[in-house]
């Protein structure tokens, strides 16, 4: 694990921190990546959030987010699929699952 990951991890839920791991809330500042983050460096914050919540349906979908803002839509499907499997509330992530079907058509 890189540095950036190991010093975000030990900032987890400390004041003023913008990364933050909870189960059913996304981590909005990964997705937004920008100068001072790397595509990878969200993948991995994201992916470490499914490893600490996998039963939040929303850890799911913010990295079917990932995949998808990537142009991965298999993937993206996938990890959709799973947080509508969690969450059978969550119509966006059926609609998401939904259009990437009807993307293949």
């Amino acid at each position: 694990m890189d540095r950036y990951l190991i010093k975000k991890m030990s900032q987890i839920n400390q004041p003023n921190n913008q990364f933050y791991f909870v189960k059913d809330v996304m981590i909005q500042d990964v997705l937004y990546i920008d100068d001072s983050h790397s595509v990878k460096e969200a993948y991995e914050l994201l992916k470490l959030n499914t490893l600490l919540f996998p039963d939040g349906f929303n850890t799911w979908d913010s990295l079917a987010m990932w995949y998808y803002a990537t142009g991965d839509y298999e993937n993206a499907r996938t990890y959709y699929q799973k947080s509508y499997d969690l969450n059978p509330d969550n119509t966006y992530a059926k609609r998401k699952v939904d259009e990437i079907n009807n993307m293949k058509k």
